[in-house]
């Protein structure tokens, strides 16, 4: 079944996801944000909000908020110039002290009613992600660059050379093929 899906901005935003059981009473939403729970891509909980994403460098913030004996509650939030955007909580059941797996996803999705498979339709932009850290710790993640099926290669995953510090780099909305990292077809 499918729960909170609410008609919302065909707009940018983000997405905070947990695949699972698919159940609203594990879902906090903030003020502003919206929920979905549904099974069409695997039984999953999710909070959703409108975020305005321009030109600038953001912090994104996922942090235990309270532990019980079925489980753990992370909240989801994004500074950018000074402004705290508070997205929600998802209640993760299971393992105690929640930790995090060998693999996170980090992705750039274009979402909506209609298939955008056109460059012409397709925003350009490049986004760059570093200084990630796991508990005050700095990690260096692994890349891999991953299409749907029917998607065009329109974007370009890679780590930076000659940096002391770690960047990956994401180009998008233009023909590329030039990642030095596996590319896998999804489905």
């Amino acid at each position: 079944a499918n729960h909170g899906q609410e008609a919302v901005h065909r707009d940018k935003g983000v997405i905070f996801s947990r695949w699972g059981r698919s159940e609203p009473s594990d879902v906090v939403k903030a003020e502003g944000s919206f929920l979905e729970c549904a099974t069409y891509e695997g039984a999953f909980a999710s909070i959703r909000r409108h975020l305005n994403w321009t030109k600038g460098r953001y912090t994104v913030k996922l942090e235990k908020t309270a532990e019980t004996e079925e489980g753990t509650w992370v909240s989801f939030s994004v500074q950018h110039s000074g402004i705290n955007v508070e997205v929600g909580k998802l209640f993760f059941r299971g393992q105690k002290p929640l930790q995090l797996g060998k693999w996170m996803y980090s992705f750039v999705e274009i979402y909506g009613r209609e298939k955008v498979y056109v460059s012409s339709k397709l925003p350009t932009f490049t986004m760059t992600m570093s200084n990630m850290k796991v508990n005050g710790s700095v990690v260096e993640p692994s890349v891999e660059v991953s299409y749907w099926k029917e998607s065009p290669l329109y974007a370009d995953v890679y780590k930076e050379s000659g940096r002391e510090d770690w960047h990956v780099v994401v180009h998008f909305g233009a023909p590329f093929f030039v990642s030095e990292y596996p590319v896998m077809r999804l489905y």
